[in-house]
């Protein structure tokens, strides 16, 4: 008996040659089709405040954002009991770093501590933290 021999691979058919691509026009953006033109030179409002300019290099973002504020009374409750920030900042599980950043609006806690915050106070966690737009 013969040994089985498998026919052989073919080097060029329809189904694994693709057709050629268009060439790109300059400055196009690989990867949108016909809209690479229409999208070079456009510019997209999304708000009325942030704008994406789409360019042929790259996507620039210039952002004039309206900044939002989360506001607090913690260093006005913590004096009210008489707290120091570190003692206030070990009650509530974090450092006193934590706490002077939250007393300076540096930093928004989340909202667990928020919460913890609140609770220690015996206030209503809106009457500690507020939303201001500016």
């Amino acid at each position: 008996m013969a040994p089985a021999t498998s026919p052989p691979i073919p080097t060029t058919s329809a189904a694994t040659s693709s057709p050629p691509r268009p060439k790109p026009s300059p400055g196009a953006l690989p990867g949108l089709g016909g809209h690479s033109e229409y999208l070079n030179s456009q510019v997209l409002r999304l708000t009325a405040i942030c704008i994406v300019d789409f360019t042929w290099q790259a996507v620039y973002y210039s952002c004039m954002k309206q900044r939002d504020a989360v506001t607090n009374s913690v260093e006005r409750y913590r004096r009210q009991l008489s707290l120091t920030q570190e003692e206030l900042g070990d009650i509530v599980g974090v450092t006193r770093q934590t706490i002077i950043a939250i007393e300076k609006g540096n930093y928004v806690p989340s909202l667990l501590l928020a919460m913890k915050l609140a609770q220690q106070f015996n206030i209503r966690i809106e009457e500690l933290f507020y939303y201001e737009a500016v």
